[in-house]
């Protein structure tokens, strides 16, 4: 073997072991599944609401808390869920989940219905969303009903 040859057999030999390298040290990156769910619940002018939901929280030490939220302890944010549709006051929160298969949960319960305005027979709505866009349930009531939930898992 001449001396040219052996110096193109290192390259070669070279080379085929950085291809290796290469190769072997990718791992194929498909990601985590991860959801965020979120949780809108549409409060009147007037409120006094109790609010269980799978939060953070929950995900990490597996218990339930309930929030109380008044109209003089929580300002409400602003919202419009459609083109067509005025500003409504609302509560919502999220949170993140690895597993699909994990329910979401809420459910409000309003302690004094006789504060809400009545008139032009108004309804609420109570949505649950996955990862931002996604409306996976929702229910519309009249704050007359004294618990409203939604559970369920996410499509």
């Amino acid at each position: 073997m001449t001396k040219q040859h052996k110096i193109q057999g290192f390259k070669f030999l070279f080379f085929a072991v950085l291809l290796f390298a290469f190769f072997n040290s990718c791992e194929k990156n498909e990601g985590s599944s991860i959801y965020k769910v979120w949780y809108l619940l549409e409060l009147p002018k007037k409120f006094d609401a109790n609010i269980t939901y799978y939060s953070d929280k929950y995900a990490a030490t597996g218990k339930l808390e309930t929030i109380h939220i008044t109209d003089t302890t929580y300002s409400p944010f602003q919202a419009t869920l459609s083109e067509n549709a005025g500003k409504i006051n609302v509560w919502f929160a999220s949170h993140l989940q690895k597993d699909r298969s994990l329910p979401y949960s809420i459910e409000a319960q309003f302690n004094d219905s006789t504060k809400f305005d009545f008139t032009g027979n108004k309804k609420y709505v109570m949505m649950v969303f996955a990862n931002d866009t996604t409306l996976i349930d929702s229910v519309q009531f009249k704050p007359t009903f004294n618990k409203i939930k939604l559970e369920g898992k996410i499509p």
